[in-house]
């Protein structure tokens, strides 16, 4: 497996997730814990045509719910070695190529609108697997507990779409902590 590798220290991240807006009327709240998850992608590699010149696109769909956003490999660094915990793939490749086609076809219509240009996809060429790392910190506050994002290589905190893929991964996680024979139950047991 390839696991993009976090730039962002636990202690940065710690400092990205307890700022409070500048507006919010929210009393603070005591974080409790922080981990590094690594949330599952799949990346595409795609052919768009725009008249006579062929491009090729890099587009990701996250493993969980089939979420679409580019994706930039500038910069980011692979390992094979995980330093925190890892969510597992919930949707199929077939289906993830499938989500990733129909949204870049309508990002391209939505530009060509825009830019009166007409581009069209052609194929996707290589699709592959690669766990992105996200840094969730966790808070107690007077309604009881919640928690905050921030992506662990650019440091961004991450707003409601992505805080819906991790309450929907994090459902998901109990589900299967709680079926004896899974592997994230076993290895919880091993600690």
């Amino acid at each position: 497996m390839r696991f993009v590798v976090p730039k962002v220290s636990s202690e940065e991240a710690r400092r990205i997730l307890n700022k409070r807006g500048r507006f919010s009327l929210r009393r603070k709240r005591e974080m409790r814990k922080i981990e590094l998850l690594y949330l599952p992608y799949y990346v595409h590699k795609v052919v768009v045509r725009q008249g006579d010149e062929e491009h090729e696109v890099v587009a990701c769909t996250d493993g969980i719910e089939g979420g679409f956003s580019f994706f930039n490999l500038d910069g980011i660094s692979l390992s094979d070695e995980v330093p925190g915990e890892v969510i597992e793939f919930m949707i199929s490749p077939e289906e993830a190529k499938r989500l990733c086609l129909e949204n870049l076809r309508w990002h391209l219509v939505r530009q060509g609108l825009r830019l009166k240009v007409r581009a069209r996809v052609k194929e996707v060429r290589e699709t592959w697997k690669v766990y992105y790392p996200y840094w969730v910190a966790y808070f107690k506050g007077a309604g009881g507990y919640d928690f905050r994002v921030a992506d662990a290589v650019t440091g961004e905190a991450q707003g409601v779409r992505m805080r819906k893929v991790f309450l929907k991964a994090f459902s998901r996680g109990s589900a299967i902590a709680d079926d004896e024979n899974s592997p994230q139950r076993a290895r919880s047991t091993q600690r």
